[in-house]
């Protein structure tokens, strides 16, 4: 319930957030256009309680996801996007570990940095003292779906080195093979994730092409290509040191006998996964993807080769992208935007409690998006909600990875059920 002493110190807040709060989860996979972690971490504090369920049905890698199990919230998140859903899960196993997992993960870290810089040929020689001891067992208690339930979802075939060559040089890509073959003889699932995370995240700044992520989108091809597996075992390991061990570090005291964290493939112009109905939350709180803004599945296209995707599959996943960037050139692509946001609000509101509440950060003072806030908006009061606060925030261009949209204003909207 929001009541009025809520929403004065929501207006009392600089949603600006100029200043990074490193008290807050990091990312682990590189993804453009993500919001800051403050805007979901101050909306969850203020509009839930601890063991409420967060929302986010368009989860992008998990920044929502993540500082809900940081604030012992339960969440669940939802994309089209098969590398945001990963990056989400293993968030999920990072934040929800307890003490004996917090060690032991360390110790497979250990193993994988020795591992994966060990010259010998064979990258499996150096022992993994963990092995005895059953992470999918205690993570499948906690997380939904089941780890190998959720790797068999994202590995769709095996990976695409052929189209990897394009952008990524014989020997460098002699090395991705090592340390996939690590993930195929890997027998434990959580740790075939965990490595797959590693490895999709670094393949990007791996490559010959690393002007922008809009290059890989647009196909735009290296014009000539380097010999960077010295770069790829560096950012493995910086990968560990500086993305993982900090997520680590959120280690909480409880004991979870519950399912804590439900990451869902979900295109939301299509049928809603049955999995929704079983966890109505209390708390909605997404940034909706904006009108031709972003190409977030075709950036992510080198991760997609390495998960089994061809270029003609990746195209029929962009097909369901809302909001993508490639159809900026289609007339009325803005206005099938907002109409598809609309398709997807109405399916996502039913999915609440009776007293749930639905947080959104929108494009502001844009005149082209400006169509959506007043679809969303319209839709909302039309299903018997009403607006209850709303603010503008600048973005932060300093805290921006690149200036990939003329977007300088977002629009933070939170609605409730009519009483």
């Amino acid at each position: 319930m929001i009541n009025k002493n809520i929403l004065i110190q929501l207006k009392s807040i600089n949603w600006n957030f100029f200043e990074k709060n490193k008290k807050l989860t990091n990312k682990l996979h590189w993804y453009p256009g993500t919001f800051p972690q403050e805007i979901p971490s101050t909306l969850i504090q203020a509009l839930s309680n601890e063991n409420d369920i967060i929302f986010d049905p368009f989860g992008g890698i998990g920044t929502t996801l993540a500082e809900a199990l940081r604030l012992n919230r339960k969440c669940i998140i939802a994309d089209i996007n098969p590398v945001a859903l990963l990056s989400s899960y293993v968030s999920a196993i990072f934040l929800l570990t307890n003490n004996e997992n917090n060690l032991l993960l360390k110790e497979y870290f250990a193993y994988i940095i020795n591992t994966i810089s060990n010259s010998k040929e064979d990258l499996l020689n150096l022992g993994d003292i963990t092995e005895s001891y059953n992470f999918d067992d205690y993570y499948s208690n906690i997380i939904q779906p089941k780890p190998n339930e959720f790797f068999n979802q994202i590995i769709i075939n095996t990976p695409k080195y052929d189209l990897l060559s394009k952008w990524i040089d014989c020997n460098t890509l002699e090395h991705v093979k090592k340390i996939y073959t690590m993930i195929e003889k890997e027998e434990q699932y959580i740790k075939k994730i965990i490595l797959l995370e590693m490895l999709s995240n670094v393949l990007f700044s791996s490559s010959s092409q690393r002007k922008s992520w809009g290059h890989i989108a647009d196909n735009v091809y290296p014009k000539v290509m380097e010999d960077r597996h010295n770069d790829l075992i560096l950012s493995c390991k910086r990968w560990i040191n500086n993305k993982a061990q900090k997520l680590l570090k959120f280690i909480s005291n409880n004991i979870f006998q519950e399912t804590r964290a439900i990451i869902i493939k979900q295109n939301w112009l299509d049928e809603v996964d049955s999995l929704f109905s079983t966890s109505p939350f209390d708390l909605l709180v997404t940034s909706p993807p904006y009108a031709n803004a972003i190409d977030y599945i075709k950036s992510q296209k080198l991760s997609l080769y390495l998960f089994g995707y061809s270029d003609i599959e990746i195209v029929g996943c962009c097909e369901n992208e809302i909001g993508a960037r490639t159809r900026r050139r289609y007339p009325n692509s803005t206005e099938k935007w907002a109409e598809d946001l609309v398709t997807s609000i109405q399916k996502q509101i039913l999915l609440g409690k009776e007293n749930a509440l639905y947080s959104f950060i929108l494009p502001s003072e844009d005149e082209k998006r400006i169509i959506g806030n007043t679809y969303l908006s319209n839709s909302l009061l039309s299903n018997n909600k009403e607006l209850v606060f709303e603010i503008d925030r600048s973005i932060n261009q300093q805290r921006t990875t690149q200036s990939w949209t003329s977007i300088k204003k977002e629009k933070i909207l939170i609605f409730k059920n009519k009483e």
